[in-house]
């Protein structure tokens, strides 16, 4: 129940109930000011009370809206344009919004007020008043019919706002579902993919280097996610970079670049990546690694000096590009972009936050 319907209807049969005291007779004022006092305070009273058991006002409303109705046997009977008339209206009308979840008490105190109302009228000598409680009966109908309406049409509402939550969670169940697999493959291309093609193109007998490298990719491939409220020091790790798989890597970055774990690391995985590109696809073993912080971005870069190649050449099951170096980045919240010419050798930027 709205606490504050019975405070509005409080304010409105107040003010009717104390306009027509103005035009009450003084010999009957005493028996109106009680009545005008009574519909004013009751709701009040029923709003600061809401958690007491309901019947209690049920009743209560059920029996002033009658006595209000039948007052005009000592006040004089009412026309329609009176204060009795508008106070048994407004009651009739709002005990539907203050009960809306039972419909035939709400029905009950309107069938009451009309019928204490009719009844009055006719016992005071001014007729039974039957067109006005016509009246009064259709408006507490249409009343009550707009208010299911309403309720109806919040329902399918609130229904339709679960459905969106339900497939909003749904969606982001996939998507982070879908996320963990992209850094599935790309962690599978980066470590054991990567070793196995080494192993399938190597022209030596000698597989020692093998034992080593298998340790380090199951270690990857074991280790838990990185904490994303955790950070890391770039710097450290591109420094570990120097001596990548036999290559001298020239290095040009900050002494320090702290970055949290999921950027750091999207960043130190596609580097190590471009790098492994770089040894498999070219003869160039002094790649350049490079890094600036500007208008708090940060921007690496690695350059070799191969043979280069063209982006729409690159078979779609190749998954260091699309997976292990820019979806990483993306996933990151940031981007990476190749560069690349015939030629000329290729270049890759990685830049975060996305601008």
């Amino acid at each position: 129940m709205s606490r504050y319907t019975p405070r509005l209807r409080a304010t409105v049969a107040g003010s009717c109930g104390a306009l027509g005291l103005l035009t009450t007779p003084a010999r009957v004022l005493p028996l109106a000011v009680l009545v005008v006092v009574t519909v004013t305070v009751l709701p009040v009273l029923q709003s600061h009370w809401h958690h007491r058991p309901q019947r209690v006002f049920q009743a209560v409303n059920a029996v002033v809206i009658t006595l209000v109705g039948l007052s005009q046997v000592v006040i004089g009977p009412k026309q329609p344009s009176a204060w009795i008339f508008a106070v048994v209206s407004i009651a009739s009308a709002t005990c539907h919004f203050e009960w809306p979840a039972t419909p035939w008490t709400a029905g009950g105190i309107t069938v009451l007020g009309v019928l204490g109302f009719c009844g009055g009228s006719w016992l005071a000598g001014g007729g039974p008043a039957v067109a006005d409680g016509v009246r009064l009966l259709v408006q507490a109908t249409l009343v009550r019919v707009g208010l299911s309406l309403a309720r109806r049409a919040a329902r399918t509402s609130d229904d339709a706002i679960d459905r969106a939550a339900r497939h909003k969670v749904a969606a982001s169940v996939a998507q982070a579902r879908r996320a963990t697999e992209r850094a599935m493959l790309a962690t599978l291309h980066d470590t054991a993919s990567t070793t196995l093609l080494m192993v399938s193109r190597t022209d030596s007998d000698d597989l020692t280097w093998l034992r080593e490298q298998a340790g380090r990719d199951l270690a990857r491939l074991a280790a838990p996610p990185p904490d994303p409220s955790g950070h890391v020091d770039l710097s450290e790790l591109l420094d570990s970079l120097t001596a990548f798989r036999g290559m001298n890597v020239s290095l040009d970055i900050p002494p320090r670049v702290v970055l949290p774990a999921d950027a750091g690391l999207a960043v130190f995985d596609g580097v190590r990546e471009a790098l492994e590109n770089i040894r498999r696809h070219t003869s160039d073993r002094r790649p350049r690694i490079s890094a600036r912080v500007d208008d708090e971005s940060l921007h690496v870069q690695v350059q070799d000096r191969g043979p280069g190649f063209r982006q729409e050449d690159v078979p779609l099951h190749r998954c260091g590009l699309a997976y292990s170096i820019q979806a990483r980045m993306t996933a990151a919240g940031g981007r990476a972009d190749v560069h690349s010419v015939p030629g000329t050798g290729t270049t890759i930027v990685w830049t975060w936050p996305n601008a």
